[in-house]
């Protein structure tokens, strides 16, 4: 991948990662995989080579989205095997990439009902930039009526404006 290739990944990381938390941002990687594995043109021979070379440039993004990272060090094992016995196909890294999804998915799930415990009546919560608790816990806590305020730090006009309609336009 080219130094130009490799810039444009990371500033799309990190245009991504100021409005949205790393677990979305690494979904929205695992749909753009899935749809680029679909539109891929290469002989089934290459695939093994093309796939690992899309890996290694999300591994290799400035900044690290550290859940995606990880699920492309899987994956690099997982095709290895699949390839080492001849089953490499579009369709299983496909399959693959679904099975990370709903392990976000599952794993959020569960961050968000072990994180919402912690949040009671009349905290005070200070917000400086977006990420699961902001995404996910909050507004989890509002909606089974717990009562708390928030102060949110000022951020550049993206960031705030982000933060202060997270919960579908609706003040938090």
């Amino acid at each position: 991948m080219s130094n130009i290739e490799q810039h444009t990944i990371d500033k799309l990381f990190r245009d991504l990662s100021r409005v949205y938390s790393t677990s979305a941002t690494s979904m929205f990687g695992l749909d753009s995989i899935q749809t680029a594995i679909k539109e891929l043109v290469c002989e089934d021979s290459d695939l093994f080579r093309e796939i690992r070379k899309l890996s290694d440039a999300v591994k290799n993004t400035q900044p690290r989205m550290f859940p995606l990272d990880n699920l492309m060090l899987i994956l690099d094992k997982e095709i290895q095997s699949l390839s080492d016995g001849k089953q490499l196909t579009r369709e299983s890294i496909i399959k693959i990439l679904e099975t990370f999804k709903i392990r976000m998915e599952s794993d959020l799930d569960a961050l968000v009902e072990s994180g919402v415990v912690w949040i009671k009546d009349d905290d005070f919560i200070v917000i400086h930039s977006i990420e699961e608790n902001i995404e996910h816990i909050i507004p989890e806590a509002k909606k089974r009526g717990i009562n708390f305020k928030i102060l949110v730090l000022k951020q550049d006009i993206i960031t705030t404006g982000e933060i202060l309609n997270i919960d579908g336009g609706k003040s938090l």
